[in-house]
């Protein structure tokens, strides 16, 4: 935005910004935001020195996660935001397993990734019937105004599983919390890991 300070009679304007990393002000007045958060604005006279400051909060972008195909336990998911934001994702799953008896035990794994940051996590081989809980973060900057996330949440070698879903959420936007979030595929897999 232009900014503008007026007076009795025309004087040359010193402008300033408290915190330049959220937005800063050119010589002429031209505020340009650059990340979330709060600063002050401050236009001062050269001459008589009077100053007048304006508190601006630039909030964080407007983000949406919509997934758009899910086949089986693999999920890919479109989130949409602003160039240059740096995001945390989370990815939840959960539930209640039942061993099949096989060798190798039963488990549960999730994998996520976005914007060139991948992570997973898993549970131990179990040799009988529990629940698990799993949950991976991953910190990422958005190369453009979306990026494709994939998610994988699956339980291997498993009879019995009483969560089919898992969640998917926005942790925070350039330092910010955000509380926008989906559910994505989970289910059972015969393979092992």
């Amino acid at each position: 935005m232009q900014l503008s300070l007026s007076g009795s009679e025309p004087q040359p304007i010193t402008w300033s910004s408290s915190n330049p990393g959220v937005a800063s002000v050119s010589a002429t007045g031209l505020v340009t935001a650059l990340s979330c958060g709060t600063t002050s604005i401050t236009g001062k006279y050269t001459v008589c020195g009077t100053s007048v400051s304006q508190t601006l909060t630039v909030p964080p972008g407007s983000y949406s996660i919509c997934p758009n195909s899910c086949s089986g336990i693999y999920t890919t998911t479109i989130m949409n935001g602003n160039s240059g934001d740096v995001v945390v994702l989370r990815l939840n799953y959960s539930g209640y397993i039942s061993w099949n008896g096989m060798n190798n035990g039963t488990g549960a794994a999730i994998s996520l990734s976005a914007g060139g940051v991948a992570g997973n996590d898993f549970t131990s081989h179990y040799y009988g019937s529990t629940g698990f809980t799993l949950s991976k973060d991953i910190t990422f900057t958005m190369p453009s105004s979306s990026v494709t996330i994939i998610t994988t949440a699956v339980v291997h070698n498993s009879t019995t599983m009483y969560s089919s879903t898992a969640g998917l959420y926005v942790v925070s936007v350039n330092g910010v919390a955000n509380s926008n979030s989906g559910s994505v595929c989970g289910g059972n897999s015969g393979g092992w890991w």
